[in-house]
């Protein structure tokens, strides 16, 4: 593609051209004028050459790079003359490009559920955290088919990052949920959706005393193959114990988590790709019951896929009462509690936040149009969540 000076400095010519046989050579021609190189440098550098790789290379092959007769012009008491040069064979491996069928994650040709695993094993990996050299696709996205990229550091790594966007993250679960029974020899799922699988495996539930389970619901009216999220634990990873199945998967329902850099990652759907319910509880985060945080504040990213394999960004609510009691009390003007709150959030039924306040105990709701609100309030022993009915 382009060559670089050498030791040899002065007008370097390079001619490439390929011969009847099909394989690629290069003459290169340098030459010194008045840049004469003594005797003392033994071994000169005549010339960096760099080179591309083109899409059909295939990667991890090795190219092979012979000298042949090379040739310099040495100057003695003699004067000028020719003299042959000793040159080793080079090899270089190819650094190419591979096919990703997105959701086929171990690159077996088949998309099951052991394509859930290469994420969590590589989860983090990318761009983002910079621990590897890696490269986003063109065309990022779940349809099915074969999506040319560069192979990055580890080809393995490559074939996990499902969205094309550069990164391992838990949102990868999704297109694998997306694609679920679909082969490379396919364009279209060729199983019925009791084949898709032959061993499924079960949905984790945690047996654990004093715990609290915190659902996080789905405000939306949508249909959903799959949902992903990452929340924050940093303050309160001691007390995250893992996430178990909502009831939005009605059929053969899925829930994977992993704990990394004090993140909880989690992905929740059906391995028969049934679509979700319109709305109801995504999965239950398990803590212990000494836990004082409220986890909707701490949610990161929440993301699920539809029918379309479209990703779409959601909102959550988690209803949560833990620690003591947080007395209230409504009317259809005023909503009073008996302590003063650090914090009150009101929602929608979209989830969408309407209004904020903190320190006070007391908040004048007349300017509130009618409708039901969701209210969130926090203290420094307890959050709750309820819902409030604005009247005339």
């Amino acid at each position: 593609s382009q060559w670089k000076y050498g030791d040899y400095y002065s007008n370097p010519q390079v001619v490439a051209f390929e011969d009847t046989n099909g394989r690629g050579r290069l003459i290169v021609a340098v030459s010194t004028d008045d840049n004469i190189q003594a005797d003392s440098n033994i071994t000169p550098k005549v010339i960096s050459l760099e080179f591309v790789t083109i899409q059909n290379a295939i990667n991890n092959t090795t190219n092979i790079f012979n000298f042949v007769k090379p040739v310099a012009t040495v100057i003695d008491s003699n004067g000028r003359h020719t003299v042959f040069l000793k040159a080793d064979t080079t090899y270089l491996n190819i650094h190419g490009y591979v096919s990703v069928w997105p959701g086929d994650t171990d690159n077996n040709g088949i998309v099951d559920h052991l394509d859930f695993a290469p994420v969590t094993q590589y989860i983090g990996f990318g761009s983002a955290t910079k621990n590897m050299k890696s490269f986003k696709r063109k065309s990022g996205s779940a349809i099915w088919g074969p999506h040319k990229v560069l192979t990055w550091d580890s080809a393995a790594v490559t074939y996990a990052d499902c969205d094309g966007n550069g990164d391992i993250t838990i949102s990868d679960m999704l297109i694998v949920t997306y694609n679920l029974g679909k082969d490379t020899t396919s364009y279209s799922i060729n199983k019925t959706k009791d084949a898709i699988q032959s061993k499924l495996p079960k949905p984790t539930y945690y047996n654990v005393d004093n715990a609290i389970r915190i659902p996080l619901k789905l405000n939306k009216n949508i249909e959903l193959y799959g949902i992903a999220g990452i929340i924050d634990i940093s303050q309160f990873s001691d007390k995250i114990i893992g996430v178990e199945p909502g009831n939005i998967f009605v059929y053969n329902p899925y829930n994977y988590s992993i704990i990394k850099d004090n993140k909880l990652n989690f992905a929740l759907g059906s391995y028969s790709r049934e679509l979700s319910l319109n709305n109801g509880i995504i999965g239950n985060i398990v803590a212990s019951n000494d836990l004082k945080y409220n986890i909707n504040d701490y949610i990161v990213e929440l993301k699920g896929i539809d029918k379309n394999g479209n990703i779409i960004e959601l909102n959550s609510l988690s209803d949560i009462e833990a620690g003591s009691e947080i007395k209230n009390k409504i009317s259809s003007s005023n909503i009073g509690f008996d302590a003063e709150m650090e914090y009150i959030y009101i929602y929608d039924l979209l989830g969408n936040s309407i209004y904020n306040y903190s320190n006070t105990n007391n908040i004048n709701t007349e300017s509130w149009q009618q409708g039901i609100y969701v209210v969130q309030v926090k203290n420094r022993q307890a959050t709750k969540t309820f819902k409030y009915i604005k009247s005339n």
